[in-house]
């Protein structure tokens, strides 16, 4: 194989002006956006890989909700040195396999758990992974490949925004016969998802609050619906198209008041979270009692107030929405001595939660394929972004098919 290649994708370069505006003027976050993103022909020069890599073909790639972020200048810059420009975006992945000699015949339909930790990279297993922690590698920023969290945050390797993509030969999972593209492309957020669940102490949890209806909500929805039937399920959604999908996805009761103010203030969540006493100097109003378990799968400043005021004393909170840099009133937090649960990634083997969610993906009756509402050619970017940015246009999955 030569070692260089050139195929279209789409490519994202950083523009310190730009974000700048951004971050100053949230109005510019949308309308700048798409111009942060370039289509046409790239040219790679392969690294010299230390473990086996395979070329493949994005057949389906999402619109992740932390790829909307960057675009808009959004993100934290927290995580920055373990991302490098310009790259090519996309790591919820559906491909084919684009050569011969691999594990898999060619054309074979793969997804990709795409961690770039120590086993991607072909490098000796710092601390962290030898303790079968690869979400927290000590190597995602080493030299050789670079900084990169994931495939499609690396400057080096394409993700699935693209024509043609690489990814490590023991990260590629081959889905179940007759699996749809629509299920295969949510392995991605659905891992998430799986990980997220398994740190909640289920010990003492019969009711659950989702908050967010999108494509992570969504998943969780389902996800407990399938695994823990006992549970009472309550979706917190905005959209008719969010809210319909979650009564089909397990959802016992969906809250789709306008604005989380007049939310928390709603007599339907007395039954649920106590009588809501009167609030004084501007403060969300207090509730005696509780859910269990909140899941925030948003992860902004109105959906942590929500979080932390609607869960119960001594409950759990569990972000699974990446929230960045948010201003937020943390007394709920000590004074109800609640237990805050961060999730990222996909867990000790990350390879093996793919397979698990493949196998719950393809045998679930419910409506699963529905998440993914709108697709789009690489070159009609524009509108898959403005789809993605407006969901009063029903939009809960976008995905790129290139």
């Amino acid at each position: 194989m030569s070692s260089d290649q050139r195929f279209k994708a789409l490519r994202y370069s950083l523009n310190l002006a730009r974000l700048g505006v951004q971050r100053s003027m949230p109005r510019a976050r949308k309308p700048l956006a798409t111009g942060a993103l370039h289509y046409g022909e790239q040219r790679l020069a392969l690294p010299t890989f230390k473990t086996p890599w395979i070329r493949l073909k994005p057949i389906m790639s999402g619109i992740c909700g932390s790829d909307l972020s960057l675009l808009q200048g959004a993100s934290s810059p927290y995580l920055a040195p373990l991302t490098s420009f310009p790259m090519v975006p996309g790591h919820e992945i559906v491909a084919e396999v684009d050569e011969e000699g691999t594990p898999w015949p060619r054309g074979t339909t793969v997804v990709v758990e795409p961690s770039l930790s120590c086993a991607a990279r072909g490098l000796e297993l710092c601390p962290m992974c030898k303790l079968k922690r690869p979400d927290a590698c000590e190597n995602r920023a080493h030299a050789d490949l670079g900084p990169g969290l994931l495939l499609g945050f690396n400057h080096r390797m394409p993700g699935g925004w693209s024509e043609r993509m690489w990814a490590p030969a023991s990260q590629v999972i081959a889905i179940p016969p007759q699996m749809s593209t629509r299920r295969a492309v949510l392995a991605e957020p659905a891992s998430i998802v799986d990980n997220a669940l398994k740190q909640v102490d289920w010990t003492a949890v019969s009711t659950v609050l989702v908050i967010g209806a999108g494509t992570i909500g969504l998943l969780a929805t389902a996800r407990l619906h399938d695994l823990r039937p006992d549970l009472t399920i309550a979706v917190r959604g905005r959209y008719t198209s969010q809210t319909t999908l979650a009564r089909e996805l397990g959802a016992s009761t969906v809250f789709d008041d306008a604005g989380d103010a007049q939310f928390l203030r709603s007599k339907s969540l007395d039954t649920w979270a106590g009588r809501a006493l009167t609030a004084k100097f501007g403060a969300a109003p207090f509730r005696l009692e509780g859910f269990d378990l909140v899941i925030d799968a948003v992860g902004n400043r109105s959906s942590l107030r929500l979080g932390l005021g609607l869960t119960r004393p001594l409950g759990q909170l569990l972000l699974i929405g990446g929230a960045g840099e948010v201003s937020v009133d943390w007394t709920p937090l000590w004074s109800r001595q609640i237990k805050v649960v961060g999730s990222y990634g996909y867990g000790e083997d990350g390879v093996q939660t793919f397979r698990d969610v493949l196998t719950w993906l393809n045998v679930t009756p419910l409506p699963m394929d529905n998440l993914v509402t709108h697709q789009f050619r690489l070159d009609a970017f524009r509108q898959a972004l403005q789809t993605s940015f407006h969901h009063e246009s029903g939009a809960i999955k976008v995905v790129f098919t290139p």
